[in-house]
């Protein structure tokens, strides 16, 4: 009778398990809840998508509007110069903002090339690989892509001037392209998270778009309560005809909540809320977490599953996963939770 998401994240839930009821969603970062409440709203939809649709347009056709052009000045193929051009105006919605993303652009090009001359160089030399003119066209690009990320970023930090549409716009394609996907702040409370990389520079979002502008997902997202809340107030919600879909951040180094870390402490007030729990839920969690939900009283499956994660060199690794469950499961509804378990990060996806 209603559905209860308090760590909603990217909306997999939602859309895989499309409940009929009622339906609540909360996660603790207000631009995350202020992009679904601006799909949500017909007075806000239009407006955002044209923003939205816009940026995607010059992501995906970044090399129509602007470009690196490099001139050779040796035998080296490190030894050129550069010069940013501008092809055509940017798309309405952000052709105000050329100028400050010029002036990205520039800054982290500068630092892509002082790179490429020094620490890149010996890499690719330790390695038996051969820094050409092609690879470094390729690093040329994603400096050129870091700069539009970096003007992206500092909107979301607040260091730009724009309205909340563009700021909630923004914010997607911050967190679309930065690193690894996570969410990450500094002592200043300023999210820092650089650039996902060589790799990033092949995401679309075009059609993505498109696919968040669904009806599909207007029909979901416009009947939902949604919340800006911590997950702990969201549950209070929740009662004996609720049920609750838990994907907390799994214990690690990077384990955080809105920027602030997601101890083991509150996983345990987690699981102490649902050893009391009147409704149904179901909870998936991961690697280190599931020692705290083991021994739960209800219906479980341990499962080991693969994943392609970049921090740090992890990659390709195996991680055991636990899904405890108020109800036995049937093989059918285990396939159905399949696409929620799935944690492979592809860059193109």
């Amino acid at each position: 009778r209603h559905f209860v998401d308090p760590f909603v994240g990217g909306g997999s839930s939602l859309l895989v398990l499309q409940p009929r009821g009622r339906i609540t969603i909360g996660d603790i970062h207000p631009l995350l809840t202020g992009l679904y409440r601006g799909l949500a709203q017909q007075k806000t939809r239009s407006y955002l998508f044209e923003t939205m649709n816009q940026v995607a347009h010059f992501w995906d056709h970044m090399d129509n509007y602007v470009e690196v052009s490099t001139y050779p000045q040796g035998t080296s193929a490190l030894e050129f110069t550069y010069k940013v051009v501008w092809k055509t105006t940017l798309p309405k919605q952000i052709s105000k903002y050329r100028d400050l993303i010029d002036r990205h652009i520039r800054s982290s090009l500068q630092s892509k090339v002082s790179r490429l001359r020094t620490r890149l160089s010996e890499l690719y030399a330790a390695r038996g690989s051969n820094l050409d003119a092609i690879e470094i066209r390729k690093h040329l690009e994603t400096g050129l892509r870091a700069g539009v990320y970096y003007f992206f970023r500092d909107a979301v930090n607040r260091k730009i001037t724009c309205d909340e549409i563009e700021l909630i716009a923004f914010f997607y394609f911050t967190r679309e392209l930065c690193f690894g996907s996570m969410f990450r702040k500094n002592a200043k409370g300023l999210f820092n998270i650089p650039y996902g990389g060589l790799s990033y520079n092949r995401k679309k979002f075009t059609q993505k778009i498109g696919r968040l502008f669904s009806p599909k997902v207007f029909s979901l997202l416009s009947r939902s309560e949604i919340l800006t809340l911590d997950f702990r107030e969201t549950l209070n919600i929740a009662d004996q005809n609720s049920f609750v879909f838990l994907d907390p951040p799994y214990l690690s180094e990077f384990s955080e909540y809105d920027g602030t870390p997601f101890s083991k402490n509150d996983h345990l007030q987690l699981k102490s809320y649902l050893e009391s729990f009147k409704g149904h839920f179901l909870l998936i969690v991961g690697g280190e977490t599931n020692k705290i939900f083991a021994d739960l009283p209800h219906f479980k499956i341990q499962f080991k599953s693969r994943y392609t994660y970049t921090a740090r060199n992890r990659n390709h690794r195996e991680t055991e996963y636990l899904v405890v469950s108020s109800f036995p499961l049937k093989p059918i509804q285990v396939q159905i939770l399949e696409p929620l378990i799935s944690l492979t990060d592809d860059p193109r996806s």
